[in-house]
């Protein structure tokens, strides 16, 4: 639960990071770290480390929660995308295929998250949310 908590932290200054623009994703983890160091230094120091070490466990996936906490943060903005139905991902031309492509590696195998995320993308596409490739 921690983990679901304190993953977006670094996100607070650094905003979300568009996976689909490669300049964007290359600098993620260093604006992300200089985020977290930013919010940490508003923090009274005895409220520091905990929350330093929860956020270094996270962004390394040290175990077994961190890995689910972090597959699940990656499925989340598919099921908005697609539970909203809109049209975001013909706008942008992001294929089925480009979608998987970037999100598929990033799950360990150990949960079945990705199984799961195949199959909702693979509803989706029936819903014709995918531009024609």
């Amino acid at each position: 639960m921690e983990y679901a908590l304190i993953h977006d932290l670094g996100e607070l200054y650094a905003g979300d990071t568009y996976i689909y623009d490669e300049e964007a994703v290359a600098t993620k983890a260093e604006r992300e770290r200089e985020s977290m160091e930013r919010f940490l230094s508003h923090l009274p120091m005895n409220a520091r480390g905990r929350m330093e070490t929860l956020y270094h466990d996270y962004e390394t996936k040290v175990d077994d929660e961190a890995k689910f906490v972090y597959e699940l943060d990656k499925i989340q903005p598919v099921l908005l995308i697609g539970s909203l139905d809109t049209k975001a991902w013909k706008d942008y031309g992001i294929t089925k295929k480009k979608l998987l492509d970037i999100k598929i590696p990033k799950f360990s195998g150990k949960f079945g998250l990705e199984k799961f995320l195949t199959d909702y993308v693979d509803a989706a596409e029936e819903k014709g949310m995918f531009p024609e490739t």
